[in-house]
C-alpha cells in the first residue's frame, strides 16, 4: 500500500484470473490482466477500471473445457464468463447456463466438465477453498454450489447414466453417490485387489458400468491401469497401460479412448492396442470424448472450435 504497510487483496467484480500478476504502475495504481484486458485495482481489491474488451454474456471465445454427453450435445465453457455453451450435434446453440457473478473470482480456467444424460451439468470450482461444484439443471437454470462432505482434497463428478447416481473421484477413494449426497458405496481397490492408489480419470458405458484410470507409485505396481466395474461398483477386471503417460477420455463397453496430449489411443478391454493417431494439435490444445452411446468419437479443437468425428471399432 502507498503508507508502505503490507496488505492480501481480494479481487472483487470478476477483474482476472492473476495469470498476468499484479503490477503497481508509476503512479502506484494496481492493474492486473485475464490476457483479454487490463483492470485496474483498488486498494481494497475493487476493480474500478477496465482497457480492452470485457467479458460478454453469451459470448464463446476462449474453451476453458469441454464435454459431451451420450446423445451428442457438446458442452464448453468460456474461460472468461465461466458460462457453459451447450450445442447439439450440428453445431447449433441451444442454450447457455451462466453462473452468479460471485460464482468465480476470476476466468475459469482448466476445470472439469460433466454432463448428464438429461442435460444437467456439474462444473467445478473452488469455493472458500474447498472443493464443489456448480450444478445447472437440463434447461440451463443455475441451482447451486453442491460439494460432497469427505476428507479429499480434490473431487471430479462424473454423472453415471440411467441411475441418477454420481461417481466422486478423490486423491484415493472413488465414491457412488446418489442425488440426495449419501455414499452408496466406496471405492478404494482395483479389481486385483490393489490399493486403487491414485485415480485419476473415469469414464461411462451407456448402461452405467464404468473404468477408471488410476496410476501407482508403489514399488511393484509402478505405472498406469484401466480398472473395469459394473454399475454398482463391483470391480470386474483390469489391465496395465505401456510406460507412457494418458488421460482416460471414453469406454464405450467394450473400448476405451485415452489421450497422451499428442495422439488419441484406442485399447480393447483385454489391453489390445486397437489404433493409434495424432490430435488436431500437437500442443495439445484438444479434447475428446465419447458420444452416440459409445459408437462415436468427437475431437473438439480448443482453439479453432471445429469437431472432428470418428466411428469407435
Amino acid at each position: 500500500l502507498r503508507d508502505g504497510r503490507r496488505a492480501q487483496l481480494s479481487a472483487r467484480g470478476r477483474p482476472g484470473d492473476g495469470r498476468g500478476g499484479l503490477r503497481a504502475a508509476p503512479d502506484r495504481t494496481l492493474w492486473t490482466s485475464d490476457r483479454h484486458s487490463f483492470v485496474q485495482i483498488r486498494d481494497g481489491g475493487t476493480a474500478v477500471r477496465v482497457i480492452g474488451p470485457p467479458p460478454v454474456d453469451g459470448s464463446l471465445v476462449e474453451i476453458s473445457a469441454v464435454a459431451g454427453d451420450q446423445r451428442g450435445q457438446i458442452y464448453a465453457v468460456d474461460d472468461r464468463t465461466g458460462a457453459v455453451h451447450v450445442f447439439d450435434a450440428s453445431g447449433a446453440k441451444l442454450r447457455v447456463c451462466k453462473p452468479a457473478k460471485n460464482d468465480f473470482s476470476g476466468n475459469a480456467g482448466p476445470v472439469h466438465l460433466a454432463a448428464d444424460a438429461d442435460g444437467s451439468v456439474f462444473l467445478a470450482m473452488e469455493s472458500h477453498g474447498a472443493p464443489s461444484y456448480l450444478h445447472f439443471a437440463p434447461e440451463g437454470q443455475r441451482i447451486g454450489i453442491e460439494r460432497l462432505d469427505v476428507d479429499e482434497i480434490t473431487q471430479e463428478w462424473y454423472p453415471q447414466p440411467g441411475t441418477g447416481h454420481l461417481l466422486v473421484v478423490g486423491c484415493h477413494t472413488v465414491f457412488l453417490v446418489n442425488r440426495k449426497g449419501e455414499i452408496v458405496r466406496t471405492i478404494e481397490r482395483r479389481p486385483d485387489r490393489g490399493w486403487l492408489d491414485n485415480p485419476q480419470d473415469l469414464a461411462f458405458a451407456k448402461d452405467g458400468s464404468f473404468a477408471i484410470l488410476a496410476s501407482s507409485s508403489q514399488q511393484f505396481s509402478r505405472g498406469q491401469t484401466i480398472n473395469f466395474f459394473a454399475r454398482d461398483g463391483e470391480p470386474v477386471s483390469m489391465f496395465r497401460l505401456p510406460d507412457e503417460f494418458a488421460q482416460l477420455r471414453g469406454f464405450n463397453g467394450s473400448h476405451v479412448s485415452l489421450s497422451t496430449g499428442e495422439d488419441i489411443l484406442i485399447y480393447d478391454r483385454k489391453g489390445a492396442a486397437v489404433q493409434r493417431f495424432p490430435g488436431p494439435d500437437p500442443r495439445g490444445n484438444w479434447n475428446h470424448f465419447l458420444t452416440r452411446d459409445g459408437r462415436e468419437l468427437w475431437v473438439v479443437d480448443l482453439a479453432t472450435h471445429k469437431v472432428d468425428r470418428y466411428a469407435m471399432p
